[in-house]
């Protein structure tokens, strides 16, 4: 990633715990300094006055894998476009509803090659692995270029975005450069792998290579710099949370988005399959989207990239 002032002075500044308190205080005025559209980019006619919504799913476990087609189904009677993050390993071992996804029109990311998530289904505990900031650079490495790898032997095509797993804990300035330098060999145009934050520091969307994209996650509307899934919702053991914040958070950010926001204006949400394929909140919070179907654009992140031009 380029040093600048952004990196250096800009990022810690916001990077600690007052700041996060004053965020969790003063959340509108928070959530109105992200929304400033960014002078670097030129949108389509059409997308100027827009919400982007992009809805992503990361499948890190069996579960996953059994619940996708119950998600596909429910994806295509909302006319809904979303993107797949999948560990090269669950692809290999459950290649059919991957694959009908991917020939319905969904996007496929590379999330890696390594399983890194094991789900205890009597629990509903999930136990992480492979974190790719406790590992040496050699080692995670390899795991991307395996992913890559992977995508292009199952659907034939090599991906053209990328998101590390937990990415939550890879997110110094180093360690974000190294990925994309490497990215960008590979020809990725996207990476969808870093907090809220970064949409306070560098914008909801910027290019930390002239040639990569970055599409930091959004955050809730009371606690603009964390992470807004299903996860943090409903299955963190230090959760302070419960099920019907769901559809309160998803409310939330939306009206904002809808009456508030400078346009365009991104909502990048990301889900489990297994966490939410019977969970009426994150059904209810579809339902309230397409209400304001008039107001929305649902682009992969692949589609953007080639829509929308840096500025000259």
């Amino acid at each position: 990633m380029h040093t600048t002032w952004r990196s250096q002075i800009w990022e810690p500044m916001l990077n600690n715990r007052v700041v996060s308190k004053l965020s969790r205080l003063m959340p509108f005025a928070f959530q109105k300094a992200s929304s400033k559209p960014s002078k670097s980019f030129r949108f389509p006619a059409g997308w100027q006055d827009k919400i982007i919504f992009f809805l992503s799913f990361d499948c890190d476990t069996e579960k996953d894998a059994r619940v996708v087609p119950t998600l596909q189904n429910e994806l295509h009677r909302h006319g809904l476009k979303a993107c797949f993050a999948v560990p090269g390993m669950e692809l290999e071992k459950h290649p059919e509803p991957y694959r009908a996804l991917y020939n319905a029109g969904h996007e496929f990311l590379n999330h890696g090659y390594q399983s890194h998530c094991h789900l205890k289904e009597e629990t509903n505990e999930y136990i992480s692995s492979f974190f790719y900031n406790q590992l040496p650079l050699k080692t995670w490495q390899t795991d991307v270029v395996r992913g890559h790898e992977n995508i292009v032997q199952i659907f034939g095509t090599a991906p053209r975005g990328y998101r590390t797993p937990h990415f939550g804990s890879f997110q110094s300035v180093l360690q974000l450069s190294s990925l994309y330098r490497l990215l960008s060999q590979y020809g990725y145009r996207y990476s969808t792998s870093t907090l809220p934050l970064k949409r306070f520091v560098y914008g909801q969307v910027y290019r930390p290579q002239p040639d990569l994209w970055e599409f930091p996650l959004s955050g809730m509307f009371d606690n603009p710099f964390a992470v807004f899934d299903s996860w943090s919702i409903r299955f963190d053991p230090d959760r302070r949370y419960s099920d019907p914040d769901y559809f309160r958070i998803f409310q939330q950010n939306l009206d904002f988005a809808l009456h508030h926001a400078r346009r365009p204006y991104i909502l990048n949400y990301y889900v489990d399959p297994s966490q939410v394929f019977d969970f009426d909140g994150f059904y209810q919070s579809l339902e309230y989207l397409l209400q304001h179907r008039d107001a929305l654009m649902n682009p992969t992140y692949s589609e953007f990239t080639e829509k929308v031009m840096p500025s000259t």
